[in-house]
Protein backbone atom coordinates (compact mmCIF):
# COMPACT_ATOMS: atom_id res chain seq x y z
CA UNK A 1 0.00 0.00 0.00
CA UNK A 2 0.93 3.25 -0.59
CA UNK A 3 0.42 6.35 1.98
CA UNK A 4 0.92 10.16 1.76
CA UNK A 5 3.53 11.71 4.33
CA UNK A 6 6.24 9.64 6.50
CA UNK A 7 4.60 7.52 9.38
CA UNK A 8 7.56 7.46 11.52
CA UNK A 9 11.19 8.48 12.19
CA UNK A 10 12.50 5.72 10.42
CA UNK A 11 12.03 2.96 7.51
CA UNK A 12 12.96 -0.77 7.89
CA UNK A 13 11.45 -4.23 8.13
CA UNK A 14 9.81 -5.35 11.03
CA UNK A 15 8.75 -9.31 11.93
CA UNK A 16 5.77 -9.92 13.99
CA UNK A 17 5.95 -13.16 15.89
CA UNK A 18 3.53 -16.07 16.55
CA UNK A 19 5.46 -18.95 17.56
CA UNK A 20 7.04 -18.78 13.99
CA UNK A 21 7.29 -15.07 11.83
CA UNK A 22 3.70 -15.02 11.27
CA UNK A 23 4.24 -11.42 8.80
CA UNK A 24 6.96 -9.23 7.30
CA UNK A 25 6.45 -5.48 7.35
CA UNK A 26 8.62 -3.36 5.22
CA UNK A 27 8.65 0.11 5.47
CA UNK A 28 10.63 2.52 2.70
CA UNK A 29 9.98 6.08 2.30
CA UNK A 30 10.42 8.06 -0.74
CA UNK A 31 10.98 11.70 -1.58
CA UNK A 32 12.08 12.95 2.36
CA UNK A 33 14.12 16.06 2.54
CA UNK A 34 17.51 15.75 3.42
CA UNK A 35 18.96 15.73 7.01
CA UNK A 36 19.25 18.71 8.29
CA UNK A 37 22.08 21.59 8.55
CA UNK A 38 24.04 21.53 11.90
CA UNK A 39 23.89 25.63 11.03
CA UNK A 40 20.73 26.87 9.48
CA UNK A 41 20.94 28.96 6.42
CA UNK A 42 19.98 32.77 6.20
CA UNK A 43 16.16 32.83 4.29
CA UNK A 44 16.27 33.44 0.78
CA UNK A 45 14.16 34.06 -1.66
CA UNK A 46 12.33 30.85 -2.73
CA UNK A 47 13.67 29.70 -6.15
CA UNK A 48 11.60 26.94 -7.01
CA UNK A 49 7.19 27.52 -5.47
CA UNK A 50 6.82 24.08 -7.38
CA UNK A 51 8.69 22.26 -4.79
CA UNK A 52 6.32 23.25 -2.00
CA UNK A 53 3.74 20.67 -3.55
CA UNK A 54 5.94 17.63 -3.01
CA UNK A 55 5.36 15.77 -0.14
CA UNK A 56 6.92 12.38 0.87
CA UNK A 57 5.43 8.66 -0.16
CA UNK A 58 5.38 5.67 2.31
CA UNK A 59 5.45 2.03 0.36
CA UNK A 60 4.14 -0.43 3.30
CA UNK A 61 4.32 -3.95 2.26
CA UNK A 62 3.45 -6.51 4.33
CA UNK A 63 4.29 -10.05 3.78
CA UNK A 64 2.58 -13.17 4.89
CA UNK A 65 4.18 -15.57 5.89
CA UNK A 66 0.91 -18.02 6.14
CA UNK A 67 0.10 -17.83 2.47
CA UNK A 68 2.25 -20.55 0.75
CA UNK A 69 2.37 -21.72 -2.65
CA UNK A 70 3.78 -25.23 -3.72
CA UNK A 71 5.02 -23.67 -7.37
CA UNK A 72 4.33 -20.34 -9.06
CA UNK A 73 1.16 -21.94 -10.74
CA UNK A 74 -0.24 -22.39 -7.69
CA UNK A 75 0.39 -19.07 -6.69
CA UNK A 76 -0.80 -17.38 -9.92
CA UNK A 77 -4.35 -19.64 -10.20
CA UNK A 78 -4.60 -18.17 -6.21
CA UNK A 79 -4.05 -14.57 -7.53
CA UNK A 80 -6.41 -14.78 -10.94
CA UNK A 81 -9.52 -16.19 -8.66
CA UNK A 82 -9.39 -13.26 -6.05
CA UNK A 83 -12.06 -11.79 -5.61
CA UNK A 84 -12.70 -7.79 -4.54
CA UNK A 85 -13.87 -8.83 -0.81
CA UNK A 86 -10.80 -11.12 -0.62
CA UNK A 87 -8.37 -8.29 -1.74
CA UNK A 88 -10.50 -5.89 1.24
CA UNK A 89 -9.89 -8.67 4.01
CA UNK A 90 -6.10 -9.23 2.82
CA UNK A 91 -5.43 -5.35 2.95
CA UNK A 92 -7.43 -5.54 6.22
CA UNK A 93 -5.01 -7.53 7.45
CA UNK A 94 -2.21 -5.28 6.22
CA UNK A 95 -3.55 -2.33 7.99
CA UNK A 96 -3.83 -4.15 10.99
CA UNK A 97 0.04 -4.69 10.86
CA UNK A 98 0.60 -1.39 9.98
CA UNK A 99 -1.64 -0.19 13.68
CA UNK A 100 0.45 -2.69 16.03
CA UNK A 101 3.96 -1.54 13.82
CA UNK A 102 2.51 2.46 15.01
CA UNK A 103 1.77 1.49 18.21
CA UNK A 104 4.55 -0.07 18.94
CA UNK A 105 6.64 2.52 17.48
CA UNK A 106 5.11 5.50 19.53
CA UNK A 107 5.53 3.29 22.84
CA UNK A 108 9.20 2.59 21.92
CA UNK A 109 10.10 6.14 21.26
CA UNK A 110 7.59 8.34 23.53
CA UNK A 111 6.07 9.74 20.25
CA UNK A 112 2.26 9.52 20.88
CA UNK A 113 0.31 7.62 18.06
CA UNK A 114 -2.81 9.25 17.93
CA UNK A 115 -4.86 7.83 14.80
CA UNK A 116 -4.83 4.75 12.87
CA UNK A 117 -3.83 4.75 9.07
CA UNK A 118 -6.35 2.70 6.52
CA UNK A 119 -8.12 2.91 3.48
CA UNK A 120 -9.15 6.92 3.56
CA UNK A 121 -5.34 7.38 4.01
CA UNK A 122 -3.97 4.69 0.94
CA UNK A 123 -3.32 6.38 -2.10
CA UNK A 124 -2.97 2.95 -3.81
CA UNK A 125 -3.25 -0.82 -2.95
CA UNK A 126 -1.33 -3.80 -4.42
CA UNK A 127 -2.21 -7.73 -3.93
CA UNK A 128 0.51 -10.00 -5.32
CA UNK A 129 2.57 -13.08 -5.05
CA UNK A 130 6.99 -13.50 -5.03
CA UNK A 131 9.49 -14.87 -3.32
CA UNK A 132 11.47 -13.96 -0.13
CA UNK A 133 13.25 -11.24 -1.94
CA UNK A 134 11.09 -9.41 -4.43
CA UNK A 135 8.17 -9.88 -1.64
CA UNK A 136 10.36 -7.92 1.12
CA UNK A 137 11.75 -5.67 -2.32
CA UNK A 138 7.75 -4.78 -2.50
CA UNK A 139 8.20 -6.05 -6.13
CA UNK A 140 6.50 -9.01 -6.32
CA UNK A 141 6.15 -11.08 -9.66
CA UNK A 142 2.92 -10.58 -10.34
CA UNK A 143 0.46 -8.14 -8.90
CA UNK A 144 -3.48 -6.90 -8.74
CA UNK A 145 -4.23 -3.31 -8.28
CA UNK A 146 -6.70 -2.61 -5.53
CA UNK A 147 -9.14 0.38 -5.81
CA UNK A 148 -8.62 1.69 -1.92
CA UNK A 149 -9.91 5.24 -2.97
CA UNK A 150 -13.76 4.18 -4.49
CA UNK A 151 -16.47 4.37 -2.56
CA UNK A 152 -20.32 3.42 -2.70
CA UNK A 153 -22.01 5.93 -0.29
CA UNK A 154 -25.26 8.22 -1.36
CA UNK A 155 -24.22 11.57 -3.26
CA UNK A 156 -25.57 13.41 -0.17
CA UNK A 157 -24.18 11.33 2.54
CA UNK A 158 -20.70 11.65 0.90
CA UNK A 159 -21.31 15.27 0.31
CA UNK A 160 -22.12 15.63 4.44
CA UNK A 161 -19.17 13.26 4.96
CA UNK A 162 -16.63 15.78 3.12
CA UNK A 163 -18.28 19.04 4.70
CA UNK A 164 -19.94 18.36 7.64
CA UNK A 165 -16.57 18.07 9.52
CA UNK A 166 -14.34 20.67 7.17
CA UNK A 167 -17.63 23.06 8.95
CA UNK A 168 -16.88 22.25 12.21
CA UNK A 169 -13.28 22.13 12.26
CA UNK A 170 -13.50 25.98 11.01
CA UNK A 171 -16.21 26.54 13.54
CA UNK A 172 -13.52 25.63 16.13
CA UNK A 173 -10.59 27.37 14.61
CA UNK A 174 -12.23 30.50 14.32
CA UNK A 175 -13.83 30.45 18.52
CA UNK A 176 -17.20 29.89 17.59
CA UNK A 177 -17.01 26.31 18.31
CA UNK A 178 -14.92 24.22 21.31
CA UNK A 179 -13.90 21.06 21.09
CA UNK A 180 -15.80 18.31 22.86
CA UNK A 181 -13.55 15.84 25.09
CA UNK A 182 -15.94 13.10 24.45
CA UNK A 183 -15.54 13.42 20.66
CA UNK A 184 -11.98 12.44 21.10
CA UNK A 185 -12.03 9.97 23.99
CA UNK A 186 -14.95 8.08 22.04
CA UNK A 187 -13.48 7.55 18.71
CA UNK A 188 -9.93 6.88 20.53
CA UNK A 189 -11.38 3.99 22.62
CA UNK A 190 -13.18 2.37 19.46
CA UNK A 191 -9.69 2.62 17.59
CA UNK A 192 -7.91 0.94 20.63
CA UNK A 193 -10.42 -1.91 20.60
CA UNK A 194 -10.79 -2.72 17.01
CA UNK A 195 -6.96 -2.75 16.85
CA UNK A 196 -6.93 -5.56 19.74
CA UNK A 197 -6.03 -3.18 22.39
CA UNK A 198 -8.62 -4.03 24.91
CA UNK A 199 -6.65 -2.95 28.55
CA UNK A 200 -6.03 0.35 26.35
CA UNK A 201 -9.63 0.70 25.76
CA UNK A 202 -10.75 -0.34 29.26
CA UNK A 203 -8.21 2.04 30.93
CA UNK A 204 -10.70 5.56 29.11
CA UNK A 205 -14.04 4.06 28.12
CA UNK A 206 -15.58 5.16 31.93
CA UNK A 207 -13.76 8.49 31.52
CA UNK A 208 -14.94 8.93 27.76
CA UNK A 209 -18.69 7.40 28.62
CA UNK A 210 -18.77 9.70 31.50
CA UNK A 211 -17.67 13.36 29.74
CA UNK A 212 -20.38 11.78 26.76
CA UNK A 213 -23.04 12.17 29.41
CA UNK A 214 -22.14 15.14 30.59
CA UNK A 215 -21.27 17.19 27.52
CA UNK A 216 -24.20 15.37 25.12
CA UNK A 217 -26.66 14.63 27.25
CA UNK A 218 -28.94 17.62 27.15
CA UNK A 219 -28.20 18.43 23.09
CA UNK A 220 -30.88 16.52 21.80
CA UNK A 221 -34.71 16.19 23.26
CA UNK A 222 -35.56 12.95 21.28
CA UNK A 223 -36.94 10.14 23.13
CA UNK A 224 -34.16 7.94 21.61
CA UNK A 225 -31.55 9.78 22.56
CA UNK A 226 -32.89 9.99 26.16
CA UNK A 227 -33.04 6.46 26.04
CA UNK A 228 -29.35 6.31 25.09
CA UNK A 229 -28.29 8.40 27.95
CA UNK A 230 -29.67 6.91 30.70
CA UNK A 231 -28.10 3.48 29.31
CA UNK A 232 -25.21 5.09 29.68
CA UNK A 233 -25.51 6.35 33.13
CA UNK A 234 -26.71 2.69 33.90
CA UNK A 235 -23.44 1.22 32.39
CA UNK A 236 -20.75 3.77 34.29
CA UNK A 237 -20.83 1.79 37.79
CA UNK A 238 -19.72 -1.07 35.78
CA UNK A 239 -17.33 0.36 33.81
CA UNK A 240 -15.64 2.29 36.77
CA UNK A 241 -15.05 -1.72 38.00
CA UNK A 242 -13.97 -2.42 34.38
CA UNK A 243 -11.24 0.49 34.94
CA UNK A 244 -10.22 -0.67 38.61
CA UNK A 245 -9.82 -4.15 37.08
CA UNK A 246 -7.56 -3.21 34.05
CA UNK A 247 -5.48 -1.28 36.33
CA UNK A 248 -4.45 -3.84 39.01
CA UNK A 249 -4.48 -7.28 36.60
CA UNK A 250 -3.07 -5.48 33.39
CA UNK A 251 -5.10 -8.18 31.62
CA UNK A 252 -8.31 -8.70 29.69
CA UNK A 253 -10.65 -11.23 30.63
CA UNK A 254 -13.08 -13.26 28.74
CA UNK A 255 -16.52 -10.55 27.85
CA UNK A 256 -14.42 -7.53 28.37
CA UNK A 257 -14.01 -6.73 24.69
CA UNK A 258 -18.08 -7.05 24.34
CA UNK A 259 -19.03 -5.06 26.93
CA UNK A 260 -16.35 -1.97 26.22
CA UNK A 261 -18.31 -2.86 22.41
CA UNK A 262 -20.93 -2.01 23.51
CA UNK A 263 -20.45 0.62 26.14
CA UNK A 264 -18.47 2.52 22.98
CA UNK A 265 -20.90 1.93 20.34
CA UNK A 266 -23.88 3.74 22.51
CA UNK A 267 -21.90 6.44 23.18
CA UNK A 268 -21.08 6.60 19.22
CA UNK A 269 -24.63 6.71 18.50
CA UNK A 270 -24.99 9.58 20.85
CA UNK A 271 -22.23 11.49 19.04
CA UNK A 272 -23.53 10.66 15.91
CA UNK A 273 -27.22 12.18 17.01
CA UNK A 274 -26.06 15.51 18.52
CA UNK A 275 -23.37 16.26 15.11
CA UNK A 276 -27.10 15.55 13.03
CA UNK A 277 -29.56 17.13 15.33
CA UNK A 278 -27.75 19.80 17.14
CA UNK A 279 -24.05 19.98 15.49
Amino acid sequence: MELPGRLGPEDGRYLEEAGEVERVTVVETAGVLPPARRKKRKPASERNPAERARVPLTTVTVVFADLTFADEGEAENWLNGLEGEECDLLLNRAFDSLDRLLVTQAAATGIPYARPWGEADALAGRVGYGDGDSAYAGDPAASLAVDVRGGAAAPRRERLSRSAPLRRVAAVLRGRESLRASEVLVPRARADLDAGRVVEAAAVVEVAVALTIRELGGLAGDEEHRADIDALEGMLPELATVTEGVVDSGEPWPGLREQLDEAIGVAERVIRRVRVLDP
